[in-house]
């Protein structure tokens, strides 16, 4: 139960935060592949928080 709710929270705010870093990257004006490798780190970041 715990985790089922645990999940839809980190998939809530996993798509939340890829919004947030699309908008910034475009406000920015950063490269695409910049806003690639935060994706990536966040990816990192919550494996090792599963693990």
């Amino acid at each position: 139960m715990y985790y089922c709710y645990n999940e839809r929270f980190f998939l809530f705010f996993e798509s939340f935060f890829i919004v947030f870093l699309l908008k910034l990257s475009y406000l920015c004006r950063r490269k695409f592949w910049d806003t690639l490798v935060i994706l990536f780190l966040v990816r990192v970041k919550d494996l090792v928080l599963i693990l």
